[in-house]
């Protein structure tokens, strides 16, 4: 029996169908492309800045990503539900959708740029940077249109789009390498990037509809708003908790250090795209098990669990133990520095793999503000912990903060609230390789039972 059977056999009749199956396929094509090809052409960059203009780069990257939260509102997910619900109002809802995400892209450029006027920072030619930087807030009114095709389940439009960008825009990097680009210039392609993905979205929606068409309404960007805020403040705390370490590492120490700290980050973060993947597919089918079965559904989570506790694992040895020979051969002697701060950051692939399977379930459970308050808890816990160890230990001292707050948020934060305690159980099982052990042991006694 293929495995598409077996999925196909949790689910009510025609549930996952070939478009389902097809979108699935784009969507692991999309990442597995992006993961490559970005990880050999930031390699490379890395390589060619050196640790201070690298750490000035990411410096502005991280500045500028919090703020792009005003242009993105939270909208994906509830723009989604109404192209569903409603497919006959698609020209509205696109309209007031891209109307806000226009008065937000707006607002968030005007309020990165403002923020950084009040900041005392080392890098050459800030403000003239950051504002290039927040060019590429005014093409995020066109995401909306990355939410009509992902509502009729038509991937493959948006996965081209933004592999067509990644490969322009890589090109134009590894271009500007050869002719000694400046960080300017390197900026740049960040927003022509952006560029491209929109460009090339627009062209494919004008295949069979029409931009001109698109109509708002102000009482239906009232409801827009009222229910992605939650969203929106969820997204917001997450950017914080991703980026802060990288702001505070060069306010306290230096840029050579926060160079050290984005090389060995990228080794590391780079493997969260497999837990969202895996479980975003997922989903749906323990949404149906649960219906039919809340015993095989906690089962079924915690074979989740323990297949990304596994996964987590079979990264982090290798990559800890190896560090110190892979940072050299990857970014060069230049970023040998980096070796200690991956062999500690890699650990935190643990806790981000539970958490993000402990999301779906919280979703599954109807209990998704507990997400939001674990996020809250990590944040709060990032800061406090940059604070005290950054200023002894520097890059290093990072890499602990954001291990520290990982488990607090995952772990911890679990112990103290009763309604997690089912998710919490399946965690330490799955940590500890118990359950795993366990159906190995089952599985081993049936095999010797057949003989």
């Amino acid at each position: 029996m293929s495995i598409f059977s077996r999925v196909a056999g949790a689910l009510p009749a025609n549930f996952l169908n070939a478009a389902a199956i097809n979108n699935i396929f784009w969507l692991a094509f999309d990442k597995v492309i992006r993961l490559f090809i970005g990880l050999f052409v930031n390699v490379w960059v890395a390589r060619y800045m050196g640790p201070e203009m690298y750490g000035h780069y990411n410096y502005i990257f991280s500045f500028v990503i919090i703020f792009s939260v005003c242009g993105a509102l939270g909208l994906e997910g509830v723009v989604i539900r109404e192209l569903v619900k409603r497919p006959e109002d698609k020209n509205m809802i696109l309209g007031s959708a891209f109307l806000l995400k226009i008065i937000g892209a707006l607002t968030g450029m005007a309020l990165t740029i403002a923020a950084a006027s009040f900041m005392n920072v080392k890098t050459p030619d800030w403000l003239v940077l950051i504002s290039i930087s927040t060019l590429s807030f005014l093409f995020m009114p066109f995401e909306v249109l990355d939410y009509f095709f992902q509502s009729l389940v038509m991937s493959k439009y948006i996965v081209f789009a933004r592999n067509f960008s990644l490969i322009a825009s890589s090109a134009i990097r590894l271009y500007l390498i050869s002719a000694d680009g400046s960080l300017m210039a390197f900026l740049l392609v960040n927003v022509i990037e952006a560029a491209l993905t929109f460009i090339a979205l627009i062209v494919l929606f004008s295949k069979k509809n029409s931009i001109s068409g698109w109509k708002f309404s102000a009482g239906l960007m009232k409801t827009l708003m009222i229910d992605s805020f939650p969203l929106m403040m969820t997204y917001l705390m997450t950017l914080i908790g991703m980026k802060i370490d990288q702001l505070m590492l060069l306010e306290m120490i230096d840029e050579k250090q926060l160079g050290y700290y984005s090389a060995a980050i990228k080794l590391s973060e780079i493997w969260y795209l497999i837990p969202m993947s895996v479980c975003s597919t997922f989903f749906p089918i323990l949404i149906a098990i649960k219906k039919r079965s809340i015993s095989l559904y906690m089962k079924r989570f915690q074979m989740l669990y323990d297949f990304m506790a596994v996964t987590a694992f079979a990264i982090i040895l290798p990559v800890s133990f190896f560090s110190a020979k892979l940072i050299p051969l990857l970014y060069g002697p230049k970023y040998v520095n980096s070796a200690a701060i991956l062999a500690i950051h890699v650990w935190a692939v643990l806790p981000v793999f539970m958490s993000v399977v402990c999301q779906y379930y919280l979703i599954v459970e109807k209990k998704q503000r507990l997400s939001f308050y674990k996020t809250i808890v990590g944040v709060i816990t990032t800061v406090v912990s940059n604070y005290i160890l950054i200023p002894k230990y520097a890059a290093a001292g990072a890499a602990c903060a954001r291990l520290i707050s990982e488990f607090v948020s995952s772990y911890l934060f679990d112990m103290f609230h009763p309604a997690l305690a089912p998710a919490l159980k399946m965690k330490i099982r799955a940590t500890t390789l118990i359950s795993l052990f366990n159906n190995t042991a089952i599985f081993l006694a049936r095999v010797r039972a057949k003989k």
